[in-house]
């Protein structure tokens, strides 16, 4: 249930190099794994307090979740000019700073039994958005502090560390939140972008991405949406990111919902089903280069993408009994999965995009991508309001996170159309461009 981005073209081959790469990289790895670890907190207290203090109800969650990225299709694409032109190290620098200050401010607020329903909606907006560029200038940086041929390797390695915090993060999160309540939750996050911040100060300067000839705005933001049309089967493969979200991120934002109210589950116990999501992530983060290499590019996209959405689907069987079972098992199968993809996709784009694009094509691809996640929470919450009107929380709930996932899994349906999922290796890919 990870946002991805996409692009592709020449390899996802490659071996894997041993632990440390360059100096540059390994402070910006540690800052993030630092980072990722905290963004666990926030993102379990966001829908904990909206539902268990402040009483939200399924749409309520909806948009609390949906607006966690409803800034990455304007600002992520209005940012991307800027991002190849400005150092990316001062870009991430600044969305760290502001990403810290407005969870500091959400933990004031708890800390003073204030926290209301629109400050949680504005604190996800402002990180949505500072994390919208961040992201953009971060993808962007790494091809230029990390040799090409060990571009395969840096990615697994951050995609590992995301899911060593998919696996410790919800899992201290939802002790922290039970035991402690949600201002230590909120401050953990911020802390993190504070550590992270910190982390980036002792990088180098990023070496500035090639002269570019003084053009107008519109002009820049129009190479990167030309560069998809330089690929013709990037479409599909964002099309299926758009599906996929949409469908993961209704799940998401009504699992909360299912867990303590259907499933009579509390924080801790939904921290650690979803930590299962993350330990299993680990190890598809080491497989994601074998199994491209063994099955295909295309069919262990096809293969991934699938089975990370209708994973879910077997959630609602625990209204039969052992749902924390059940939910382990979802997570563990669809955590899997995520990373098998991240990896693959991200270093193709990495490898196939001249540095001076990077930051205009990851910020389109990403605006297709993760622009579905509001309308699915939406969707999702307004769809499980009207099932728990008609069956009940415990019911409707159930079949909504199954719509979910069933959305989901049909992600796969646009590879399969195009032809995608016959590709074995990148350069088949190239070669119909």
């Amino acid at each position: 249930m990870h946002s991805r981005n996409r692009r592709a073209e020449p390899a996802v081959v490659g071996s894997v190099p041993q632990l440390g790469i360059v100096r540059d990289f390994n402070l910006l790895w540690a800052g993030e794994s630092v980072s990722a670890l905290g963004t666990q907190f926030s993102t379990l207290a966001f829908p904990t307090v909206a539902i268990l203090q402040l009483h939200a109800g399924p749409l309520e969650v909806g948009v609390l979740t949906g607006a966690g990225f409803a800034a990455y299709p304007l600002l992520g694409i209005a940012a991307a000019p800027l991002v190849d032109r400005a150092p990316r190290r001062k870009v991430i620098l600044g969305t760290n700073a502001i990403r810290a200050i407005a969870l500091g401010l959400v933990t004031a607020s708890a800390a003073f039994g204030t926290v209301a329903f629109w400050q949680l909606l504005v604190a996800a907006f402002v990180v949505s958005g500072a994390t919208a560029v961040f992201d953009t200038a971060y993808q962007s940086l790494l091809p230029a502090i990390v040799p090409r041929e060990q571009l395969l390797g840096a990615n697994s390695r951050l995609e590992t560390s995301q899911n060593v915090a998919y696996f410790a993060g919800p899992a201290a999160a939802g002790i922290v939140l039970q035991a402690l309540g949600a201002v230590v939750a909120f401050f953990a996050d911020a802390l993190s972008y504070l550590v992270a911040l910190v982390s980036v100060l002792a990088i180098d300067e990023d070496r500035p991405a090639p002269t570019l000839a003084r053009r107008t705005f519109r002009a820049d933001l129009a190479d990167g949406f030309r560069a998809f049309g330089q690929y013709p089967f990037l479409v599909p493969i964002v099309s299926c990111v758009g599906i996929s979200n949409a469908g993961n991120m209704m799940v998401r934002s009504l699992i909360f919902l299912l867990a303590y109210r259907s499933f009579d589950l509390g924080p801790s116990a939904v921290g650690w089903a979803l930590a299962a999501g993350g330990l299993s992530g680990i190890a598809g983060a080491t497989a994601a280069g074998t199994l491209g290499r063994r099955f295909g590019v295309g069919a262990t996209l096809a293969l991934a993408t699938f089975i990370e959405g209708v994973a879910w689907c077997i959630v609602p069987l625990g209204v039969f009994g052992q749902p924390l079972v059940v939910l382990v098992a979802a997570a563990a199968l669809s955590g899997f999965m995520t990373p098998v993809w991240n990896v693959n996709n991200v270093t193709l784009r990495q490898r196939a995009i001249p540095l001076e694009l990077q930051a205009r094509v990851v910020a389109v691809a990403r605006a297709v991508g993760v622009g579905t996640i509001p309308l699915g929470t939406v969707i999702g919450g307004a769809i499980a309001t009207q099932l728990a009107g008609a069956f009940g929380d415990r019911l409707g709930l159930a079949a909504a996170v199954f719509l979910g996932g069933l959305v989901a899994g049909s992600s796969v349906l646009p590879l399969l159309a195009t032809g995608i999922a016959r590709i074995r290796v990148p350069q088949d890919a190239a070669a119909r461009a």
